[in-house]
């Protein structure tokens, strides 16, 4: 059978989750003969740097998203200015998109391509290629824009729904995903769950070791909490969280790794005076080595998505506190193959307290989840999954 020529579209280039599970999925679609990716992104990064090293083709042409944050404040004056600027800002966002089509409908003619699949809800041009393309449209919803991330839709709800319906399949990363985006499409329009396929079993299994090394080691006690630095990520409770902790146990740490604007969590580390037991790591590409050192997980994001932090700690046997909502109650499993809170840094701070209290149970607990993502979440499965849809979709488009 001859392969499928796919392209990927994506609205930013760096490695955050998103883009690296797409990079996953595409080398293994790849690897197994069935697709030759192509990958189309409105500017250069860390994904070009790779997708140059692996020799997959790509292209840059400039679009935008058509999802924005708001934020007003001071007098009416000025927040009416800003509102003002804001509709501006969205209208030039349709004016780069429009533009952007005729270019990127030449570059799939050129690279022969079968099938659009569109990596993230935030993609502006999704819009004129689900109107434009002549081939199937596969949209990937990996994220919850409104809840999460207090997005402001530009094009509005309803304008928002009826583009998503359009597409050919639309795929969730997860169920909470999937309810998710049920609230603007057509009632009638299919949405299959997908799970992230977060590593591949040869990899999943060479971590073995490292798992045994953690449980030997002596000292201080590391919490990682790993993402975007943003309200919706939950570094503040974490912070919070700490301050109560530390007093107790004067071996716990915090880590934060990722990128973003880290004055506001900085003021709060230092008014709490934890400069000590908190340490700002900022993004990592290779967050294999930090989960070497690390004891639990906090994934403390409202209304995640999915959380590929959380999957990938649990492959490496670390335990697992996560706020009981969004896709992190599919991950644990609701609860039975991690702990969950939902009240605050005072009930985090609880369940942070029964981890270092009793390390034996915490280790068992980081055993069980890594033998439950084993089967749901490697890349195999995911890729397998989506070559599925991708051929469904050319023989049945919607």
């Amino acid at each position: 059978m001859r392969p499928l020529h796919l392209t990927y579209v994506t609205h930013y280039a760096q490695l955050y989750g998103a883009n690296r599970s797409l990079l996953d999925m595409a080398l293994a679609l790849r690897r197994s003969g069935a697709v030759v990716p192509h990958v189309l992104l409105p500017e250069k990064g860390p994904l070009t740097d790779n997708l140059t090293k692996e020799g997959v083709p790509f292209a840059v042409v400039p679009f935008a998203p058509w999802m924005s944050t708001r934020h007003y404040e001071g007098r009416p004056h000025h927040r009416l200015d800003q509102y003002f600027r804001y509709t501006r800002q969205a209208r030039e966002h349709v004016t780069r998109n429009r533009a952007a089509i005729p270019a990127i409908l030449e570059r799939l003619r050129s690279w022969g391509t079968d099938i659009v699949h569109i990596n993230s809800l935030a993609v502006g041009v999704g819009e004129g290629l689900v109107r434009s393309s002549s081939v199937p449209v596969v949209w990937h919803v990996r994220e919850m824009p409104e809840r999460h991330y207090g997005m402001y839709l530009e094009a509005g709800r309803r304008r928002y729904g009826r583009v998503l319906s359009s597409a050919s399949r639309i795929v969730a990363i997860s169920e909470a995903a999937r309810q998710d985006v049920k609230r603007y499409i057509r009632a009638d329009k299919e949405v299959v769950v997908v799970p992230n396929g977060v590593f591949t079993l040869a990899d999943h299994d060479s971590w073995e070791a490292e798992l045994q090394g953690r449980r030997d080691a002596r000292g201080s006690f590391n919490f990682l909490i790993a993402g975007v630095i943003h309200p919706g990520k939950g570094q503040e409770e974490a912070i919070r969280a700490m301050a109560i902790v530390g007093h107790r146990y004067p071996e716990a740490r915090l880590w934060i790794a990722g990128a973003g604007n880290t004055g506001a969590i900085r003021r709060i580390i230092d008014s709490l005076d934890l400069g000590s037991k908190v340490a700002l790591l900022g993004h990592r590409d290779d967050m294999n080595e930090l989960y070497r050192d690390t004891h639990a997980l906090l994934m403390c994001s409202h209304s995640e998505a999915f959380g590929r932090v959380t999957v990938e700690a649990m492959a490496h046997g670390i335990p697992v506190i996560g706020r009981a909502e969004g896709g992190t109650l599919e991950v644990l499993d609701q609860g039975r193959m991690g702990l969950l809170y939902s009240n605050g840094p005072e009930e985090l701070a609880d369940r942070m307290a029964l981890v270092l209290a009793d390390r034996a149970e915490a280790q068992a607990t980081g055993t069980r989840g890594r033998e439950h993502v084993r089967t749901l979440y490697n890349i195999e499965r995911c890729a397998d999954t989506m070559l599925g849809i991708y051929r469904s979709s050319l023989s049945s488009p919607a």
